[in-house]
């Protein structure tokens, strides 16, 4: 009888050592060997027993255990940017795992040093190999975001997006996407050489402002050309015409990087059948004026200053200058700050009328010569100053 009792004893036993289940003695180890991806090894299992594996109480895999209770998945789970401390449960067993961070996953290609105007390509890649986020590239200037591009990154292969560069200065490469981010410097040179080409043109206004240019820039690695055509305007072509000139001058073998205008002395002619100064004359000359800006801009390749009319002394020509002034305020509309309009006339024409003096830093100075149109020495100083600030602050200078 009491042999009976111990074999049926044994017999439980054995049939509830039959009946555990898989993961009773199972034991694991969660892993990042392979890049972008957790790798999960089991052992100690039943053998051939197929166990779930979960992670956030969501089955993620069925893992099949061989013959001798051990089972390795190269590939379990992807890694993640946002979440780098992760569990994993196979039944009883808890198997956790830090993956790497994502500072290092996204790779920029080495950034050329495009010239202004020309195509370059900023280069993606994804270290993980994992492919998938979109990313939104930008080219940043020291005023605002100039272009962006957006591209998914590829699991093997590289992406590249295309831009053509602004114009000359330091500039950012700003990539995000994905809960990833980096910024690179990117460096744009000269369209042509080694020094910026500024151009200073204009009528007779232009002629002591271009001279005071060239001593703001002294030290600079600059070249300004100084291009001057008496009595021409945007209202008449009798002596020059912009539009024309403002596409010889672009397409030259040496595009300027920089372009200053500074013009209007003899606007006010009517526009055929429309005279000076309403809305109409006012929408075809912001028409014109707005055709130049684009030319001369070259899609980005070059920073364009205008600088609008300052208040005559003669009152006549006070409607057709302020005219003008409402034209340029129009035409640069949508160029953003790469085409701006320097207020001339607040800076030596305050609530646009004239003056003949001003006193700065407590002493009379004299600000336009004895014809009430034309700048003094002391004016030109003064604008070739604001100019140069610009420049400075718009990253068009070194």
């Amino acid at each position: 009888m009491r042999r009976c009792a111990v074999a049926a004893f044994l017999a439980v036993i054995c049939a509830a050592a039959l009946a555990a289940p898989a993961s009773a003695h199972l034991q694991g180890h969660a892993g990042t060997r392979e890049r972008g991806w957790v790798a999960l090894r089991l052992w100690g299992g039943k053998p051939h027993a197929i166990v779930s594996v979960y992670e956030n109480n969501a089955p993620i895999a069925r893992v099949q255990l061989g013959g001798r209770g051990r089972a390795f998945v190269r590939r379990l789970a992807q890694w993640q940017c946002g979440a780098r401390d992760r569990a994993f449960y196979v039944r009883a067993l808890t198997v956790t795992v830090r993956t790497p961070g994502c500072s290092a996953r996204l790779g920029v290609g080495d950034l050329r040093r495009p010239r202004a105007g020309h195509r370059f390509a900023v280069r993606l890649r994804d270290r993980w190999h994992l492919g998938g986020p979109a990313m939104k590239v930008c080219l940043v200037g020291p005023v605002g975001v100039f272009a962006c591009r957006t591209g998914r990154l590829h699991p093997l292969a590289t992406t590249a997006l295309l831009f053509d560069a602004p114009h000359p200065g330091v500039w950012s490469v700003q990539v995000s996407g994905g809960e990833m981010s980096t910024t690179r410097r990117l460096t744009v040179l000269p369209a042509t050489g080694t020094k910026l080409r500024v151009l200073a043109t204009g009528d007779s206004l232009m002629i002591r402002v271009a001279r005071h240019i060239r001593k703001q820039l002294k030290g600079k690695p600059a070249l300004v050309q100084q291009d001057i055509h008496f009595g021409a305007g945007i209202s008449h072509n009798y002596v020059y015409d912009w539009r024309q000139a403002s596409r010889r001058d672009t397409t030259s073998a040496r595009p300027p990087d920089i372009v200053v205008l500074f013009l209007g002395g003899t606007e006010g002619p009517a526009f055929g059948a429309v005279p000076c100064c309403g809305p109409d004359w006012i929408a075809i000359y912001r028409k014109r004026a707005h055709q130049i800006m684009k030319t001369y801009f070259r899609e980005g390749a070059a920073q364009v200053y205008w600088l609008n009319l300052p208040a005559p002394e003669d009152p006549e020509r006070v409607p057709a200058f302020q005219a003008a002034n409402q034209g340029l305020a129009l035409a640069v509309r949508g160029f953003g700050p790469w085409v701006r309009v320097l207020d001339e006339a607040e800076l030596l024409t305050p609530g646009f009328v004239y003056r003949y003096s001003a006193v700065v830093n407590g002493q009379t100075v004299i600000l336009r010569q004895s014809d009430g149109l034309h700048l003094s020495r002391m004016g030109a100083i003064m604008s070739a100053q604001m100019i140069k600030q610009a420049m400075l602050a718009d990253g068009a200078l070194p």
